[in-house]
C-alpha cells in the first residue's frame, strides 16, 4: 500500500501540474501516485480533470459554480424575457414577471422573482433609462362669474337597471375642456 503524504489537504497548484506533466510523460496513476505519495484516486481526478480542462481545469473552485442571475431558469423562459424587453424597452422587471405567469409556455415552470428578472436584465445589459422627475403644468385659474360657467354637473336619483340593479346616476363635466 501506498504511503499518503497529504490527508484531507487539497493538493497546491504546483503539485497538480506535476501530475500533469507526469501523465503527460506517458506515466499512468499507479506510478504517479507513489511517486508523489498520493492515492490513485486523488491523482485519476486531477489527470482526468487536466485531460479535459487543460490547465485551467487544475484551478480549484470553491463554493457552488458561478450561473448568473436566472441560470437555473429554462433558456426559453429568458429568451422570452430578452424578446420583450427588446420590444418593449419600458417594461420592468414587475411587468415581465406578470407576462411570464400569463404565458402558457411558462405554466409548469417556476417563475422568477422580481429580483432577479431585474438581475438579470442588468447582467444582459437592458439598462432603463432613468427619467428624471417633471412637474407638471397647472392651467392658469380662470375667473368664474357664474354658477355651472367652469363645470357642469347633473345628478339623477335612484333608477333600476335591469341586470345591475339600482344606480344612481351622476354626470360631471369640465365645460373649458368640451
Amino acid at each position: 500500500m501506498n504511503q499518503i503524504k497529504r490527508g484531507n489537504r487539497p493538493l497546491t497548484l504546483q503539485e497538480r501540474v506535476e501530475i500533469m506533466v507526469r501523465a503527460e510523460r506517458k506515466e499512468n496513476d499507479m506510478q504517479i501516485a507513489e511517486a508523489m505519495k498520493l492515492s490513485v484516486a486523488v491523482v485519476r481526478k486531477w489527470r482526468r480533470k487536466a485531460r479535459d480542462d487543460g490547465r485551467d481545469g487544475l484551478l480549484t473552485c470553491i463554493g457552488r459554480p458561478r450561473s448568473g442571475p436566472l441560470g437555473h431558469s429554462a433558456e426559453e423562459l429568458r429568451d422570452a424575457i430578452k424578446g420583450w424587453r427588446n420590444g418593449h424597452p419600458g417594461w420592468g422587471a414587475g411587468t415581465l414577471r406578470v407576462e411570464l405567469t400569463l404565458d402558457e409556455r411558462f405554466a409548469d415552470l417556476p417563475i422568477p422573482c422580481c429580483s432577479g428578472i431585474a438581475a438579470y436584465l442588468k447582467s444582459e445589459k437592458f439598462p432603463r433609462p432613468y427619467q428624471r422627475h417633471t412637474e407638471l403644468t397647472n392651467p392658469a385659474p380662470q375667473k368664474v362669474t357664474e354658477c355651472h360657467e367652469e363645470w357642469d354637473m347633473d345628478a339623477q336619483g335612484v333608477c333600476k337597471v335591469a341586470g345591475v340593479g339600482l344606480v344612481n346616476l351622476i354626470h360631471i363635466g369640465n365645460r373649458s375642456r368640451g
